[in-house]
C-alpha cells in the first residue's frame, strides 16, 4: 500500500504537489530499508509518458484553489493575444489528455473559463476571497476523460 501510494505521488504531477511530497517523506521514513527498496524497485517498474508539467505557477494556484482566493494573472491565449492583470476565482483543475487546466470564473469575460496551466505568464495571488460558486453550474458535468478524483469507498 506504501509503495502504490508513493508511485502514484511521484508519477505525476498533480495539484498540491508540495504536501504530497512531504507525505512521501513521511511514508519513506516509516519503512524499513528493504521496504524502501522494494518500492523504488516497483516505481522503476511504472513508466509515465513524462507527466505533464503544471507550470512555475502551480503553488501559487494550489493556494488559491483550496483557500479561494482571487487570483491575477497574465494569460497567453491560443492565438498569442496576451491578457494582463486578469482576475480570476480559481475552482477547480482538470488533466485533460496532455495538458493542465484551471477552471476559474473570469471577472473580464463574467463567466466560467479553462485556463490551459502552460500559457498562464504569471500569476499573483490576492488576499481577496472568491464568491461561492458552484462548479457544474458554471462548467456543467466533467468531460468524460476529466472525472473528478473520489476519495474512499
Amino acid at each position: 500500500e506504501a509503495t502504490a501510494v508513493a508511485v502514484a505521488i511521484s508519477a505525476v504531477d498533480l495539484p498540491f504537489r508540495a504536501e504530497a511530497r512531504a507525505a512521501l517523506t513521511k511514508i519513506l521514513d516509516a519503512m524499513s530499508p528493504e521496504q524502501r527498496r522494494r518500492a523504488a524497485e516497483v516505481a522503476g517498474r511504472v513508466w509515465v509518458n513524462g507527466p505533464a508539467s503544471r507550470g512555475r505557477w502551480a503553488r501559487i494556484l494550489d493556494d488559491a484553489l483550496r483557500e479561494r482566493r482571487v487570483v491575477r494573472v497574465d494569460y497567453e491565449d491560443g492565438a498569442g493575444v496576451l491578457t494582463e492583470d486578469r482576475a480570476i476565482e480559481p475552482m477547480a483543475f482538470a488533466r485533460t489528455r496532455l495538458d493542465w487546466h484551471l477552471l476559474a470564473w473570469c471577472r473580464l469575460r463574467d463567466a466560467g473559463r479553462w485556463f490551459r496551466l502552460d500559457r498562464i505568464r504569471s500569476a499573483r495571488l490576492t488576499r481577496e476571497l472568491a464568491p461561492p460558486r458552484d462548479l457544474r453550474e458554471t462548467f456543467g458535468p466533467p468531460p468524460e476523460h476529466a472525472q473528478p478524483i473520489t476519495l474512499g469507498g
